[in-house]
Parts: C-alpha cells; structure tokens; sequence
C-alpha cells in the first residue's frame, strides 16, 4: 500500500487496489477524480486554472495545471493503462470562492465550468460533485474501492 500526494498542478493514476491518492487545500483549485469501475482503477488532479491558453509555456510544462490539458493527461493515463473511457465516471470537489462573493476573477467558478464542460464534451459523467461555497476542501481516493473521502476544517469529513 502506498498513499500519493498529488501536488498543485499534478495527476496520477493508480492500478493498485491497495494505494491512496490525495490533494490537499483545494481552494479556487478543483479536484478531479476519475473512476474505473472495470479496472479497479483511479486517477486525481489537481486543476489550478480553467484554460491553457492562459500560459501555452506553462501548459506545455505543467499540463495538470489546466483543466483542458490536465484532465486530457489524466484520461489518457488511464486509457494507456487499460481503462476504458466509457466505463469511467467523475467525482469533483473545490471550485471555492475564498476570497468573497464580489471576486473580480472567480477562478474557482470558472474552474468548475471548465471542468464540468471538459468532462461532458468528453463522455464522462459526473457521480459526485461538491463545489464551489467558501469552504477549503482536501480530499482522499481509495483506488481498491472508488471510495472518496472529503475533509474541512469547517464540515469536518464526508463521503462524496
């Protein structure tokens, strides 16, 4: 058994029953989770920004940083070891307004539309989503089981 600590701007997938992946502090930033039912198989990102247009340099470095490039890298992963597209779904957590509700920017709304568009236009439904509020959120992936732990300082720990 291994536990992962997937950093900003990173992805991994795992095919080991036994292994956890993990990603703390999700603010504005938005946690994708994809499962494969058919190969007991899981994968995390970590999403900072919604576009790679934003910094094509920076996307090509770093491609888990955006939500195009980044969940593209993650499914990829998971086709390449097996996974078939079809039988994945999605469960997404962060996307939080931390600053206050009259944020010039709303990065993390415009992550969570850029996820949730991404995720669509790409066949992959979304079974559990708990987003945006003002809540920091991490979260924890159980690959053996798809199980997906969530954890706030201001909700405490839930299943989503």
């Amino acid at each position: 058994m291994a536990t992962y600590s997937i950093g900003i701007g990173e992805y991994k997938v795992s095919l080991n029953h036994q292994d956890i992946l993990q990603t703390f502090a999700l603010g504005s930033c938005v946690a994708v989770v994809l499962l494969a039912a058919n190969a007991r198989a899981a994968g995390l990102a970590h999403i900072v920004l919604p576009d790679s247009t934003l910094s094509p340099t920076l996307a090509r470095q770093q491609p888990g940083r955006f939500a195009d490039t980044g969940i593209a890298c993650l499914l990829k992963e998971m086709e390449t070891r097996g996974c078939r597209r079809e039988k994945l779904t999605a469960k997404i957590t962060g996307g939080a307004n931390i600053l206050n509700d009259n944020e010039t920017f709303k990065i993390g709304k415009r992550n969570i539309i850029a996820v949730k568009e991404w995720l669509a236009k790409n066949g992959i439904p979304i079974a559990g989503a708990d987003i945006g509020k003002s809540r920091i959120r991490s979260v924890m992936v159980e690959v053996g089981t798809g199980k997906v732990t969530l954890f706030s300082a201001i909700k405490g720990t839930w299943t989503l």
